[in-house]
């Protein structure tokens, strides 16, 4: 009997190891495991959750420990449960590090059928090089690295982008006409440009005159905003190409992390909740309707949304 598998970047510490962890103890139970149910038993498929971290050591260990943690739950294979944890080691921005993991999967698994996107970065400051290399990371390499794997995602499967209230329009308060641009977008395509924009835009004005044009000085939140509106765009795209993913924006809210400084309110295992159940919940006729929020096909879940508190919200 072949095993379900899931991929979590960035995982090593923080948000992403609290969604691994939570996972594998919610996983067995889940609407997702009995969707994936074999057919011959209609009991739920084992699953292999992959966590991956740019080095190694430290995914290891991480590894080793979420283990420890999950022996009492005694949802893990080794435990006689139904979960195996794996680590593979993953860089989003390293095409060699991605070529690496699909080659693996491609050679050892029949597919992947959730990707949940942690990997990303916070940077203090904000000039033209901050920018860059946040975007690099929550933006460009997130993209590229979903594009480069659904070459071996499985169909229905799921795409879970960790994106951040920060990245609202509501919260980021952009001009009107920044505003229309970001809700109009309805391609991967639509919303790089807007970032290219940003970037140019920072690079070429003083700060006055950024805000002039409407932007905010936050590369961060600005980042994240991008991914919402990239999240929507590609929900779009393959309902054109009929590919049968889905893929939705998550907040896992104000996050005790190094990311946060120290400074979030909920836990990490509290900051998986919304991530793991847009994951593994049914989600359908949960979602808004319009242009609001997701969209549903006959008989598949919502995509293309935002999540925050275990509840869709718009954008």
């Amino acid at each position: 009997m072949s095993s379900k598998v899931a991929i979590v970047t960035g995982a090593n510490m923080g948000v992403g190891y609290g969604i691994v962890r939570r996972l594998a103890r919610e996983y067995p139970a889940s609407f997702f495991a009995k969707s994936q149910a074999a057919e011959d038993s209609q009991k739920p498929l084992p699953i292999q959750i992959f966590l991956t971290s740019r080095t190694p050591e430290k995914g290891e260990k991480a590894l080793k420990d979420i283990k420890e943690e999950l022996k009492n739950d005694r949802v893990l294979k080794e435990d006689g449960g139904i979960c195996e944890l794996r680590y593979h080691q993953l860089d989003i921005t390293s095409p060699d590090s991605i070529k690496g993991l699909i080659d693996y999967l491609k050679e050892n698994h029949e597919g992947v059928d959730l990707l949940i996107n942690n990997a990303g970065i916070a940077m203090d400051g904000f000039d033209s090089n901050v920018v860059r290399k946040t975007l690099e990371t929550n933006f460009d390499a997130t993209l590229n690295f979903t594009d480069e794997m659904t070459s071996v995602l499985n169909p229905n499967s799921r795409v879970v982008m960790i994106a951040s209230m920060a990245g609202l329009l509501r919260s980021l308060k952009l001009s009107a006409d920044l505003t229309r641009k970001f809700r109009a977008v309805d391609s991967v395509q639509g919303a790089k440009d807007l970032m290219s924009e940003f970037e140019e835009a920072v690079k070429n004005k003083k700060p006055k005159e950024l805000k002039d044009e409407g932007w905010k000085p936050t590369a961060y939140s600005t980042s994240k905003c991008g991914l919402i509106a990239a999240t929507r765009g590609l929900a779009e795209q393959w309902r054109k190409d009929g590919k049968l993913f889905v893929v939705n924006a998550v907040c896992p809210g104000y996050v005790n992390t190094s990311m946060t400084k120290g400074n979030g309110q909920l836990s990490i295992d509290e900051g998986a909740a919304t991530p793991v159940k847009v994951a593994l919940e049914d989600l359908r006729g949960k979602g808004l309707a319009g242009d609001g929020g997701s969209k549903e096909l006959s008989g598949m879940q919502p995509s293309g949304g935002f999540w925050q508190e275990g509840a869709e919200v718009e954008w």
